[in-house]
């Protein structure tokens, strides 16, 4: 874990262009807007989450003619529709193999070409290794490196198949939750005008020229924007299916809860223990009286992340990501006007109903969205 949080840390350095890397997106759901179409947030998202992915496990920037691009995010398209929420593409559930056999042999050729894609970035990152650091499966090599001259006992969890599972974790998991979370981030915008509104305000305060980039540091000088992102996650968090497991035996509402026992801890998330009325989406919940910004805490019912060892080591990484795209996303959008449904969504209440076939993650049923 101690490898895995060096690692992610030092990417922290390398993503300050992370908002232009995502104007190719950008400019393409703008040129549907000028032809009079709509978007779907779905497609918008997959390309804004996966090209972040890219970049930051492979140092790839993603041209979105390229082959390679369009046949990973074909994949894992074809993936999350058959409702396997990847997290390991090195060694695969046998579980799977029975709950979708009807479409096991085409999931394994599937996984099986990802594998090749992340065996194929190591060898190549091996083979040109220089001691730069330009992404995370860099990060990984230069940990390696120093752990081999130093003779540390570190240097056994660095092999070849380790660095290839890591680096695939990072991509996997990164990928489907920021898409996830993107998704509703933006539906949010659309069912809240006046949100989305005092949230381009922010924005526009701080990046007042298109040439201009996000950085991490800009963060704090949008609050509301942040309140808003927390919110979203703690209403709709990406994988609240996740389970846990009771290390001792308890008694929750009076109900015995062996140890051992798998829980559901998200439901915290949605507690009124910890949240005022926790079904109301109210970014407001995360000022305080002196309407300074709350830093959520696991002790306060927030386990977006997890918390204690098996937190998860990517939580820095991830809320400084989300920040710098959705920065850039409305910065590159402004001059045409504000992110609204299309005519033909239906009741924007039903679609904050999620998707129940969508398994592992809970994420909205795809909308289309134009920039008026």
């Amino acid at each position: 874990m101690h490898l895995i949080i060096h690692a992610l840390r030092q990417m922290l350095f390398l993503i300050k262009d992370m908002g232009r890397n995502i104007d190719p997106v950008t400019d393409k759901m703008i040129k549907h807007n000028e032809d009079n179409q709509s978007s779907s947030v779905k497609n918008v998202m997959n390309e804004v989450s996966l090209s972040l992915s890219t970049i930051l496990s492979f140092g790839r920037y993603i041209n979105l003619e390229d082959q390679f691009y369009n046949a990973i995010s074909r994949t894992f398209r074809f993936l999350m529709e058959s409702g396997n929420r990847v997290t390991s593409l090195v060694g695969v559930s046998s579980l799977f193999k029975y709950i979708l056999w009807w479409k096991w042999s085409d999931i394994k050729k599937k996984l099986d070409f990802l594998k090749s894609i992340f065996v194929e970035n190591y060898e190549t990152h091996e083979r040109a290794f220089d001691g730069m650091n330009r992404d995370f499966t860099d990060s990984l090599l230069i940990s390696k490196k120093e752990a081999e001259e130093e003779d540390k006992e570190l240097k056994k969890y660095l092999d070849k198949w380790n660095i290839i599972n890591m680096t695939a974790e990072l991509v996997t998991a990164g990928f489907i939750t920021t898409q996830t979370t993107l998704e509703w981030w933006m539906l949010y915008l659309c069912v809240y005008p006046e949100m989305q509104e005092r949230i381009r305000q922010e924005v526009e305060n701080i990046l007042p020229n298109e040439d201009d980039m996000p950085t991490i540091d800009m963060r704090a000088q949008c609050p509301f924007m942040t309140a808003f992102t927390q919110e979203v996650l703690r209403i709709r968090p990406p994988g609240p299916f996740i389970p846990r497991k009771a290390l001792d035996n308890a008694v929750i509402n009076g109900i015995q809860v062996p140890a051992e026992t798998s829980v559901i801890a998200f439901v915290l998330m949605s507690s009124e223990k910890y949240w005022p009325e926790p079904k109301e989406f109210e970014p407001k919940r995360f000022f305080d009286s002196n309407n300074n910004l709350i830093v959520p805490k696991v002790s306060q019912g927030w386990l977006l992340f997890g918390g204690g060892k098996r937190g998860c080591p990517g939580e820095k990484l991830a809320m400084t990501n989300l920040f710098l795209m959705q920065c850039r996303l409305i910065q590159k959008t402004r001059k045409f006007g504000c992110f609204k449904l299309a005519s033909d969504e239906g009741s924007k209440f039903d679609l904050l109903k999620g998707d129940p076939l969508n398994i592992g993650t809970y994420a909205p049923r795809d909308f289309n969205i134009k920039i008026e």
